[in-house]
């Protein structure tokens, strides 16, 4: 039961008798100085070839991102705490169909040939 001892001490501190910086000090982490040009160099060449190799995904590895992130999504929503009433089964679905570049009706026919035993 460390965590409450610890909830506990943080709730019973009387914060008032400190000043904003030592605040501030307490929960930050201090930089190491500024970047030097060799370090935001280093950073713009990654992003650099973070980007070109996002934008040279195939369309089946940009279609598997868009699924992921629609599952993401949907996993948020079922575990959060907010019903919101235009997320319902429709809209998930249509955006499952949507991010596989499938016109409705395609896809209502490959569904009814799965469902024909």
């Amino acid at each position: 039961m460390k965590t409450k001892k610890n909830l506990n001490e943080i709730q019973d501190t009387d914060f008032s008798r400190f000043t904003g910086e030592e605040l501030a000090d307490a929960f930050i982490f201090p930089s190491e100085g500024k970047p030097n040009a060799a370090k935001t160099g280093e950073e713009n060449e990654f992003w650099k070839a973070r980007s070109e190799k996002f934008n040279s995904r195939s369309p089946i590895q940009k279609m598997y991102g868009e699924l992921l992130q629609l599952k993401f999504q949907l996993e948020d929503y079922i575990t959060g705490n907010q019903y919101n009433e235009s997320l319902n089964f429709g809209y998930f679905l249509n955006e499952y169909v949507t991010r596989q570049d499938k016109k409705n009706k395609v896809f209502a026919v490959k569904l009814l040939t799965l469902l024909q035993f």
